[in-house]
């Protein structure tokens, strides 16, 4: 796991370039303190560079950026190849030399034999940049459902990308991209839904890279962008026939099995790995499937709430749940209490790792048990993914119906006072939209795993790599996720409106019914209750200022009413507030002083 760093360069040499990679590295160098390197080739303008976090083969050998192929190859690559294993022997017999122990060596020779056809062969989460030396060309790439991230900013002759925004800070310090600037025609959509899906980002010249995307970017400067994993055309091709009869054993036989295999998989690591225990059915059901073929004890990290903390809520502690399955499995249990204190004094730090405006509050939490797993593991396993895949959220419940405005927080009836929106369309729910799947339930999960999702893997990624630890889904797994897609809507929403069904029903074989089909909590916060404090969190609305977006007439109308008025779950007025306040920080941080900001 590690960060990378690079540019293609029309124009300039790379010497001149090298200050910016170095001080682009220190801007990121809480993915990978392990290790660094820079790689430049003049005349063609081209620089890679990295920081690693040591995981898959801990000695030197595993420095990047690494040579392959006669030297034609030079990589930088974030990310693991859970089956390299399997991979590297058919390799070996054909006479290929091994220096290392990585998976980033099978992946050069991959290509070096393959090319981009052997994408399809990895199982696994990655972004990497590789520059083929001969044909001069700069190849992007990033795993199919986008669970680590790649950033490409443009402009005057240039692109530079990054695992994180702040990475390219360096280029915009320097005035290289006079699109640096907030992109209003997105703040919309960010209003609707904390977050903006697709190609886009709030900043006008920055793009990411597609999940399942492949950049070219030739000598010429001229780029193809496509996708070697269309998980469109691959929902389309794998739904089943609707008349074809519904064999629950069966389809719990195979997910079963697939997950027990994804698990033993991310298992695979030369530092220590632990689980992220939330209490809930998913990371539950992780736990209990890695304990079968791992006899040995397993350090396993929970968030918990005194009710202090809770602040009289007792609806987000979830603690006697993790606590159960942390003793059924004899894990080595570590309960983190996430007090109030704790929060406001994270909350600038992780706006700041976040890159993009903070969604979700919890965000905050993940940091902390990531920073406090940190000292005893580098990696966690986690349950992220299967509500997005298995239908888990409650708008699934009744499968004939789609919901275009699910995670939705606000409508523009409640952005438009406080936001000049140039528009509130969304064109990337309407292509996923337009999409011929018979199932209103099936379409709405490929549309949640090409919007929520995204914003969810993007908590995860940069609040665990701001403490230097790696996080892996096995929902995530191609195979589990495609043996979803697979599934009628019975499997995925009983006829009775029960979600994720049949993941409940595998999770049976380990767990009390009343464990499973309770209420779904989630990792809450008490957020309406920290954010009226104004000793504590609630200073931080003082941030808010006039902007040409905003229009502070409105503004200044939701935060008396907010201080004046008891409020409300529904179209919160905290959570109108939550959305503004890290619009605000954000865009100080990343557009106007382009540096973090301290809590003074």
């Amino acid at each position: 796991m590690c960060g990378i760093l690079g540019y293609w360069e029309a124009k300039r040499g790379a010497s001149a370039l090298l200050p910016r990679l170095r001080d682009g590295l220190d801007l990121i160098r809480h993915r990978g303190p392990d290790d660094q390197g820079i790689w430049t080739e003049d005349p063609h303008p081209v620089g890679l560079a990295m920081v690693r976090l040591s995981i898959q083969d801990l000695s030197s050998a595993g420095h990047q950026p690494m040579l392959g192929g006669n030297q034609r190859f030079v990589i930088v690559y974030n990310g693991e190849i859970f089956n390299f294993k399997e991979l590297r022997p058919a390799l070996e017999s054909q006479g290929v030399p091994f220096h290392s122990h990585t998976d980033t060596e099978v992946l050069l020779n991959l290509w070096h034999r393959e090319g981009a056809a052997c994408l399809n062969r990895l199982n696994g989460m990655f972004a990497f940049a590789l520059y083929d030396r001969t044909e001069k060309t700069l190849h992007l790439v990033r795993d199919r459902f986008g669970i680590k991230p790649l950033y490409v900013a443009t402009g005057s002759g240039r692109r530079v990308f990054c695992s994180e925004i702040k990475g390219l800070l360096p280029w915009a310090r320097c005035g290289d991209f006079p699109g640096w600037e907030l992109n209003e025609d997105r703040l919309g959509e960010y209003m609707l839904f904390r977050h903006v899906a697709g190609r886009e980002t709030l900043i006008r010249c920055v793009e990411r890279v597609l999940p399942g995307e492949h950049w070219t970017i030739r000598e010429d400067g001229t780029t193809t962008r496509e996708l070697w994993y269309d998980l469109n055309a691959r929902a389309l091709e794998l739904e089943p026939d609707p008349d074809a009869p519904y064999d629950e054993c069966a389809a719990k036989e195979e997910i079963g099995g697939l997950l027990q295999d994804a698990i033993r998989l991310r298992m695979i690591s030369d530092a220590p790995v632990g689980i992220s225990l939330s209490g809930g059915v998913d990371s539950s059901l992780v736990t209990c499937l890695l304990r079968q073929h791992r006899p040995e004890p397993i350090n396993t990290y929970s968030i918990v709430f005194d009710p202090e903390d809770a602040c009289g809520r007792n609806d987000i502690d979830e603690s006697p749940f993790s606590r159960w399955i942390a003793e059924k499995c004899s894990t080595r249990h570590h309960p983190i209490r996430l007090k109030e204190e704790e929060f406001c004094a994270l909350y600038l730090k992780a706006a700041w790792l976040n890159d993009e405006p903070i969604n979700f509050p919890n965000s905050l939490a993940v940091h902390l048990f990531s920073r406090i797993a940190r000292p005893e593991c580098t990696v966690l396993l986690g349950g992220e993914g299967a509500d997005e895949v298995f239908g888990g959220y409650s708008f699934f419940a009744d499968r004939n119906k789609l919901a275009p405005m699910k995670h939705a927080v606000l409508t523009p009836e409640f952005a438009d006072p406080l936001v000049r929106a140039s528009s509130y369309q969304l064109p990337w729910h309407d292509h996923v939209l337009a999409l011929p799947l018979r199932s209103p339930v099936k379409k709405e999960i490929v549309l949640c795993m090409h919007t929520y999702l995204q914003s969810v893997e993007n908590r995860l990624d940069k609040m665990s790599m701001g403490a230097s630890l790696e996080f892996r889904v096995p929902f995530l797994d191609y195979r589990v996720v495609e043996a979803g897609l697979k599934l009628p809507a019975e499997g995925l929403v009983s006829p009775g409106g029960v979600t994720k069904a049949v993941i409940k029903r595998l999770a049976e074989d380990h767990m009390p019914r009343e464990q499973i089909y309770r209420k779904k909590l989630g990792l809450s916060t008490p957020l309406n209750e920290w954010m009226a404090n104004p000793a504590r969190l609630g200073h931080h609305l003082d941030l808010l200022r006039p902007h040409p977006f905003l229009r502070m007439e409105g503004i200044r109308a939701l935060l008396r009413a907010h201080r004046a008025e008891p409020d409300t779950r529904i179209h919160s007025k905290t959570g109108r507030l939550w959305l503004l306040l890290n619009l605000e920080v954000w865009h100080r941080m990343f557009i106007e002083q382009m540096r973090p900001m301290d809590d003074g």
